[in-house]
């Protein structure tokens, strides 16, 4: 698994190394653009810095239920994304795992996520993003509020978007991809269980490349 994850930053970085060389408009000094005969006002940084938060649907022992997402980075020259993110599962799961007692289940994780996305300078932008997350899962007895059984666990979680420009410091993001659970091992809760496809929908604020139209 770690020869996949090392393989895909490689092939990012190229990627990105050699979107570099293609430019689709005429620029002057990074301050203006001419598309389609217009010159219009181009606001451009090499590092462009922005948080995002994410509301996300994705599988649990009692179907596709929310998590709520925390996401900084940088973006690198309109291409590479590097940043971090942390989760949190949102939902009442509740199971007698030891019976007759109430549980309930809760999870968290965070981790790192390289991506790239195309330089359009248009409204809409898409991305390609890898996220690799270190969580714990915990079933909490519920008279208690005692945590009795837990294990760590790693995620994989490769996705595709789409960004929507709506200013120089806004997005709007939207995502699909499919989330993988290893070395899980907890009882009432398999990696199966939480395997499958993510959907996600947010708001990203940041210092944002953007062309005014």
């Amino acid at each position: 698994m770690k020869y996949f994850l090392l393989f895909y930053v490689l092939i990012l970085i190229s990627i990105s190394v050699q979107a570099q060389t293609e430019e689709e408009f005429t620029s002057n000094a990074d301050s203006t653009l001419i598309i389609d005969g217009d010159t219009l006002p181009y606001y451009y940084n090499d590092f462009e810095p922005y948080v995002s938060g994410m509301f996300e649907l994705s599988n649990s022992p009692d179907g596709y239920l929310e998590t709520l997402s925390a996401e900084g980075g940088v973006i690198w020259k309109n291409r590479l994304i590097v940043g971090v993110f942390a989760s949190s599962f949102q939902a009442p799961v509740s199971k007698k795992v030891i019976f007759p007692n109430d549980f309930n289940l809760s999870y968290k994780h965070g981790g790192l996520l390289l991506g790239y996305r195309t330089d359009r300078k248009k409204i809409f932008e898409f991305r390609f993003v890898q996220k690799v997350s270190f969580g714990e899962m915990v079933w909490t007895k519920t008279e208690t509020n005692e945590n009795l059984l837990a294990d760590r666990f790693i995620i994989l979680n490769p996705a595709i978007g789409i960004d929507v420009n709506l200013s120089r410091y806004a997005k709007l993001l939207g995502s699909i991809g499919y989330r993988k659970v290893i070395d899980l091992s907890l009882a009432q809760a398999t990696e199966q269980e939480f395997d499958g496809v993510t959907f996600r929908l947010g708001i990203s604020f940041g210092l944002f490349n953007f062309v005014e139209r």
